[in-house]
């Protein structure tokens, strides 16, 4: 599998499941740096980078997002999609 169909993959399965389960638990310091390891070390693996490489290289080129920012944009896209119904904004109040 080339590099790109590897980061598509690691993408679909690895982010996927991060954004859909995670922004709605309550994680503690360790928690979220556990999350943030595993993303990147996924990452690293799917573009053959070394395990030691480091972080802000792996920032610098732009193919990932921190799990803070996942987690922000997935809780604001469920509140925006909760907006649309009755039953949503009845939600949101509670």
């Amino acid at each position: 599998m080339r590099e790109e169909g590897t980061l598509r993959l690691v993408q679909a399965w690895v982010v996927s499941r991060v954004a859909y389960s995670l922004p709605y638990h309550r994680l503690n310091k360790q928690e979220n740096d556990q999350i943030e390891t595993i993303s990147r070390g996924t990452y690293k693996t799917a573009i053959r980078l070394p395990q030691c490489t480091a972080t802000s290289k792996l920032q610098k080129l732009g193919i990932t997002n921190t799990f803070e920012e996942i987690k922000e944009a997935t809780l604001i896209a469920q509140k925006q999609k909760l907006q649309l119904t009755r039953t949503g904004r009845a939600i949101l109040e509670k």
